[in-house]
């Protein structure tokens, strides 16, 4: 038998029932205690595989037999199931061996997404620990799609959005706004829920999908340097809104930081000035006002310094002229 390629464990478990899968390996452990052991501290071992024999090494006392990787993984599984405090885990190694684990977990687990109830709420929190604490992005496409799976099976994924959207990265809107374009009916509108996307809101006349998609990813194009994440969740509200924009950084053309909408560059006095006087306008002349000086600074940046010196007033008749049929 060729280690590298196939793990004895992994055959038995895809050719046999849980239960039946459990006794296979006590009498393997029964029959060769030292070849179970190697088996299970094999790197083709996947995490699935090791989370269901967590009660059959506890019970057999093999814990201390196993290698680093299952080891810390069984104790971030007792961690999350018992304490549910996941910011413990990331104090349980002063080394980059957590890190390795918690992908490993992932990577592994991920393709048997919805195992069990048990498995699924470990495999949030090695989610959320990797997006939020260890700031891996990468996951983020793997992610929506659990998420997009989970509920066309009906299954609990509120935590799993909540670590999605709290990457702060605007990724994750390009990511759920690709499902427009879904043949899955149930999935455009989960999109839509995620999204909180109205499309007569984006003034889309069209049914068409890719159309839809089209509007949205101009939104996002246009209001990326401005966007922020609300932290608003499923947990909260049955409609969160995921993300805002800064309105005020808009108009003045200032980036925002999605962790919090604050400008990244404090403001100067006299931008304090031109705000003060926006800000005091009606909200659908703020709106039309940020999109204009939005074009505008794209269009042509010193036209902007000059348009935005104007007084308030011309500078909304300015706007009102130019933004016809825009």
């Amino acid at each position: 038998m060729n280690r590298e390629n196939v793990n004895i464990l992994e055959n038995l478990r895809s050719s046999s029932s849980i239960d039946a899968f459990k006794k296979d390996f006590i009498s393997l452990l029964e029959e060769d205690p030292k070849e179970a052991i190697g088996y299970l501290n094999e790197n083709s071992l996947r995490f699935p595989t090791l989370f269901l024999l967590i009660p059959e090494i506890e019970a057999y006392e093999l814990r201390s037999k196993l290698n680093w990787r299952n080891k810390l993984s069984i104790k971030i599984c007792h961690i999350i199931q018992t304490d549910k405090q996941v910011g413990k885990i990331s104090k349980l190694a002063s080394d980059k061996n957590i890190i390795h684990v918690l992908e490993w977990m992932f990577e592994t687990g991920t393709i048997e997404d919805g195992l069990h109830n048990d498995f699924d709420q470990v495999l949030d929190s090695v989610t959320a620990l990797l997006i939020i604490h260890y700031g891996n992005h990468t996951i983020l496409p793997t992610v929506a799609n659990m998420i997009f799976i989970r509920n066309q099976r009906g299954l609990f994924l509120h935590d799993l959005v909540w670590s999605f959207f709290e990457s702060h990265n605007p990724t994750a809107l390009q990511l759920v706004s690709n499902y427009f374009k879904s043949e899955n009916t149930q999935d455009v509108e989960f999109a839509y829920r995620l999204l909180n996307f109205d499309p007569s809101g984006f003034h889309v006349q069209t049914v068409h999908p890719t159309a839809r998609h089209k509007a949205y990813r101009d939104w996002l194009d246009e209001n990326d340097p401005y966007l922020y994440f609300t932290g608003e969740s499923f947990q909260l509200t049955s409609e969160p809104i995921p993300c805002k924009v800064n309105i005020d950084a808009k108009y003045l053309h200032k980036q925002v930081s999605p962790k919090n909408g604050k400008t990244n560059k404090p403001l100067t006095r006299v931008e304090k000035r031109y705000l003060q006087e926006f800000q005091q306008l009606q909200p659908c002349d703020q709106e039309m006002l940020s999109r204009y000086s939005c074009k505008i600074y794209k269009d042509n940046i010193r036209t902007w310094k000059k348009w935005i010196d104007y007084d308030i007033h011309n500078q909304i008749e300015s706007a009102k002229h130019d933004m016809e049929g825009y």
